[in-house]
């Protein structure tokens, strides 16, 4: 079952700030990165604007957009503001597939970002294995499902949602212990 509010938004600035400590180096040396400009960050994100979940894909992008917005307006990172390049796949993994293909060879996006759903997930996570030598990775994906978080697809996302597993745990009563 999605759950929103699953991730506070202290949550979600830690992660964030992590993350740019991590990306410093990187950043520094932008000349020679996918996706990296003097100017701009760019994010693929592939996710339901229409089709069974495209309540979920627009929440997730409208949200994204806000925060964004409001970290650009902030000077972006390092100078940088952040871009999300938007493709459609309908929850349709075949679409999914088709989109990533684009951000990796065509758009030549920084990272993938925000990608909704189990389906599409379990079938773009082998083509970063496949593009491993491009270095692309996915932050956030919205799923919880198991695939991303072992090997060895595990090494090519940073996961902010809870595992379904987690989710199935989330309430039960355990010998009097409510989880």
């Amino acid at each position: 079952m999605w759950r929103f509010c699953k991730i506070s938004l202290t949550g979600i600035w830690l992660v964030v700030c992590v993350s740019v400590l991590l990306l410093r180096p990187v950043l520094a040396a932008s000349a020679h990165v996918r996706g990296v400009s003097s100017s701009e960050i760019t994010l693929g994100m592939s996710c339901a604007l229409s089709g069974p979940e495209k309540e979920l894909g627009m929440e997730l992008y409208c949200g994204s957009q806000v925060y964004f917005k409001y970290v650009n307006s902030k000077g972006g990172v390092y100078g940088r503001k952040i871009r999300i390049k938007l493709y459609d796949d309908g929850y349709d993994p075949q679409r999914a597939v088709k989109n990533t293909l684009a951000f990796i060879k065509k758009d030549k996006v920084f990272m993938l970002f925000g990608y909704t759903g189990t389906p599409t997930l379990t079938k773009v996570l082998p083509l970063l294995r496949v593009f491993e030598s491009e270095h692309i990775y996915i932050f956030a994906p919205y799923t919880g499902a198991k695939p991303q978080r072992i090997p060895p697809y595990s090494r090519y996302a940073c996961l902010l949602y809870t595992s379904d597993a987690a989710d199935e745990l989330d309430g039960v009563d355990l010998g009097g212990r409510r989880i």
